[in-house]
C-alpha cells in the first residue's frame, strides 16, 4: 500500500473504512484520479466535471470503468456559475464553494486566454438522489486535510 496516496489512506481510516465504498464521487475530474479508482476497483464511479473540454476523459472512464458522469460544477445549492477558464485547463477545478476557487481567475479581465462560461451547478445530495447512487459514497473532497481552528 506504499503507492496509495495519503488522501486514499485517510479514506481507509474513516469510520467504515474497512468496508470499501460502494460509490466514489470524483469532483473536478480533469485527467481522472487513477490512484483513487485503483484503490477501490469495485466501487461505482460518479464523475462531476464542469468543463466540456474534459468530456473525452469522462467518456473513456465511462467505457473502461462503467462510470456515470455529469457536466456540472459541485456546489452548496443548484444554480448557474460563471467560470473564468484559463488557457491551461489543469488549473481549473469544479468546486463552486468551500474556499476553493471555481477556476483560476485572471486579475486582468482583458487577459488573453481567459474565457467566461456559464455552467450548471448541482449539489452532491441532488446528484446522489437523481442518480440513485449506492450508499457508502465518498467524494474526493471528503479526504482533504482538516482546517485548523484558530
Amino acid at each position: 500500500m506504499s503507492c496509495v496516496p495519503l488522501w486514499a489512506k485517510r479514506l481507509l481510516r474513516l469510520p467504515g473504512g474497512a468496508c470499501p465504498p460502494a460509490t466514489l464521487i470524483d469532483v473536478g475530474v480533469a485527467y481522472g484520479t487513477p490512484e483513487l479508482y485503483g484503490t477501490f476497483p469495485n466501487a461505482a464511479l460518479m464523475l462531476v466535471e464542469p468543463l466540456a473540454e474534459w468530456e473525452p476523459v469522462l467518456q473513456r472512464l465511462a467505457e473502461e470503468r462503467g462510470a456515470d458522469y455529469v457536466l456540472a460544477a459541485a456546489g452548496s445549492e443548484d444554480g448557474i456559475l460563471t467560470l473564468e477558464i484559463p488557457g491551461v485547463l489543469t488549473w481549473a477545478t469544479s468546486h463552486a464553494d468551500g474556499g476553493v476557487p471555481a477556476a483560476k481567475t485572471a486579475s486582468d479581465e482583458g487577459r488573453v486566454g481567459i474565457v467566461r462560461r456559464e455552467v450548471p451547478v448541482t449539489t452532491l445530495d441532488h446528484l446522489a438522489a437523481d442518480r440513485a447512487l449506492r450508499p457508502h459514497s465518498f467524494s474526493r473532497s471528503t479526504l482533504r486535510a482538516p482546517r485548523r481552528r484558530s
